[in-house]
């Protein structure tokens, strides 16, 4: 039904670091909307920032589909994402490896049938 591509919260902040004047390379910052340094800035804007995306492309699925979707969180940035978020994501850390698994147990199913002819 479609997809889209954005950026990661690593991304972001390496995109403000490089494209905007006095940022610089930040991390180490913790995400609270309270803060008073740049580092926990930028933290929460791109936590936060990625967080309302992923929130606004789950919704926007989930009125086109019936029943709604099983979601599924993965990758370095799951937790981030998932603790700002006001989704409820199943984490599935190895997801990749699984569906590697699902793939090398089909080929190796398909060569053992074609090898009987």
């Amino acid at each position: 039904i479609g997809g889209v591509i954005m950026p990661g919260v690593r991304l972001m902040r390496r995109a403000l670091g490089e494209g905007t004047a006095r940022i610089g390379s930040v991390g180490g910052g913790e995400v609270n909307l309270e803060t008073h340094n740049t580092a926990s800035a930028v933290a929460t804007g791109t936590v936060l920032g990625a967080a309302a995306a992923v929130d606004r492309v789950v919704a926007d699925y989930a009125a086109q589909l019936e029943p709604a979707p099983r979601l599924l969180l993965t990758g370095g940035e799951s937790s981030l994402i998932a603790s700002a978020s006001n989704t409820v994501f199943e984490i599935v850390p190895d997801l990749v490896l699984r569906g590697l698994c699902i793939a090398a147990r089909a080929i190796m199913s398909e060569q053992d049938s074609t090898s009987d002819l």
